[in-house]
């Protein structure tokens, strides 16, 4: 990616090699692909690169900001973040007052969920789904009393069990961070696991 730049300012962002027409000369657009950076520099196309993005589940981005190095020929980018809210949001009084309550709904009401509801409906709904393909064990049981199988009925107990002790872990996060570690798997510098995330480290389902 490139920047063009004129007078220290960025006017524009390039994703992608194009033509282009600087101070009412014509370029193609292999320029960007033959001319070597301290070309483009000298008619203002400097290196470009971006920091600062991070994970929407967890942060609301704001703008960007540029910083540009003249004598290098590079601009960073850099955004702006904001962690979303841990807790539910709920409706208050001054809500009320300004007649932001819908019908149906009283002051103390979650509006919003927080991460943390969030981060529980998944693990919910994933236990959820894990169990349910052996639901038809339990209706054979009810209906012919054939017994589950002592390996699928210990599975959905664990299933059970690992649903409670990461939502426990996710009521104690402190701060997003916190709650982004318990999402993080970490690696070995071969590229073997290391550590499952919490949040993803279910039973090995019999079957499997």
């Amino acid at each position: 990616m490139w920047a063009r730049v004129k007078a220290s300012q960025v006017i524009e962002i390039i994703n992608g090699p194009k033509a282009m027409t600087i101070n009412g000369t014509q370029y193609p657009a292999s320029i960007f692909r033959i001319w070597t950076p301290a070309a483009l520099k000298a008619i203002g196309l400097y290196s470009y690169s971006e920091t600062g993005q991070k994970d929407t589940f967890y942060y609301n981005m704001g703008g960007i900001s540029y910083t540009v190095d003249d004598s290098a020929g590079t601009v960073v980018g850099t955004y702006s973040s904001t962690a979303k809210d841990l807790a539910d949001a709920t409706y208050t009084s001054q809500d009320n007052t300004d007649g932001n309550i819908p019908e149906g709904k009283s002051v103390g009401d979650v509006k919003s969920l927080g991460l943390k509801s969030l981060w529980k409906n998944k693990v919910k709904e994933t236990a959820g789904s894990l169990i349910s393909k052996y639901d038809w064990y339990s209706l054979r049981l009810a209906q012919a009393g054939t017994a589950i199988p002592l390996a699928v009925n210990t599975y959905i107990n664990s299933v059970r069990a690992n649903s409670g002790i990461m939502e426990t872990k996710i009521d104690a996060a402190s701060d997003v961070d916190a709650l982004i570690a318990l999402d993080t798997t970490t690696y070995h510098a071969n590229g073997d696991v290391n550590v499952t995330a919490h949040l993803q480290n279910w039973p090995t389902d019999p079957n499997d």
